[in-house]
């Protein structure tokens, strides 16, 4: 598969490094054994994605070598902080720190953002959820029509803190939010 053959690079590039003085034999052990598990499968549900989905690969390499890096990291006894994190991760744990509590508003910014596809799916089905609660307020701010379409019951469209537009969701309002921006183009 392409994440065991990213592992397998990382490994040897670890290796390589450790052989040059450019970084030491603790830190090489650690990356190497980070890859062997990765390649052994051992920590195959940090890869939600199908590597097809992923267009280019470098979202499937930025998250093998995330993966390796955290693994190393702990391997050597360290902790892992929300500032290590990647922007996606980061993303997550804010939004399970929101919905602690059952909180009666929650405020979501771009929440989609930073966030790989497996993950998007899985918040806006705990969108949906939550707004059955009719004692939870939910507001999204977001530039992306077609997520806010897809969770929302209601938009209300702002330009330059003006109200534009107040609008009940329905099959029809994706085509109707992109002919107005089409129409701003012009």
């Amino acid at each position: 598969s392409i994440i065991k053959s990213i592992a397998i690079i990382k490994r040897s590039a670890a290796i390589v490094h450790a052989k040059d003085k450019l970084i030491s034999g603790k830190i090489s052990k650690a990356i190497i054994k980070a890859s062997d598990e990765v390649i052994k499968g051992k920590l195959n549900e940090n890869f939600p994605l199908k590597v097809w989905q992923t267009g280019s690969g470098t979202q499937t390499n930025m998250n093998v070598n995330e993966v390796i890096a955290n693994r190393a990291i702990e391997i050597l006894g360290g902790k892992k902080y929300l500032r290590d994190l990647s922007k996606g991760n980061q993303k997550k744990a804010g939004i399970v720190a929101a919905l602690m509590g059952w909180p009666k508003v929650i405020i979501f910014d771009e929440p989609f953002a930073n966030l790989d596809p497996t993950t998007q799916i899985r918040l806006k089905k705990i969108i949906k959820d939550l707004s059955n609660y009719k004692d939870t307020t939910i507001l999204i701010s977001s530039h992306d029509i077609q997520d806010v379409t897809e969770v929302c019951e209601r938009i209300v469209l702002l330009e330059k803190g003006e109200l534009i537009r107040d609008i009940n969701t329905s099959e029809e309002t994706l085509k109707e939010l992109e002919e107005y921006f089409k129409a701003r183009i012009n």
